[in-house]
């Protein structure tokens, strides 16, 4: 009976050493991935000036506003034009959450 609880034990063993090499195989990769990001965020930084920088970043930072801006005004005529519709998919996803988040 103790040999036979030792095979499936072994297969497990086996199953975690070759998704650990997996995984360590996967971190690596991360690595380096990430060591070449910083490698060009650095080349980036040294290219542009503070100056370049910082009218590059409130350039981008106006986009988002524009762009969360227009989906916002697009959010809101779609509520005013299906408001039982809005209410009932927020019940429903007010629903879902309690049930979700409902654990004992």
């Amino acid at each position: 009976m103790a040999t036979s609880n030792i095979k499936p034990i072994r297969q497990a063993e086996h199953v975690v050493e070759d998704m650990s090499e997996h995984m360590s195989g996967q971190i690596a990769a991360l690595r380096r991935q990430l060591a070449a990001v910083s490698s060009s965020l650095e080349e980036m930084r040294e290219s542009m000036n503070t100056h370049e920088i910082r009218d590059e970043v409130a350039h981008r930072a106006r986009a988002a506003a524009r762009y969360v801006g227009h989906q916002a005004n697009s959010a809101g005529h779609i509520v005013r034009e299906n408001p039982l519709q809005t209410a009932a998919a927020l019940t429903a996803v007010a629903l879902l959450a309690a049930l979700v988040f409902r654990r004992d």
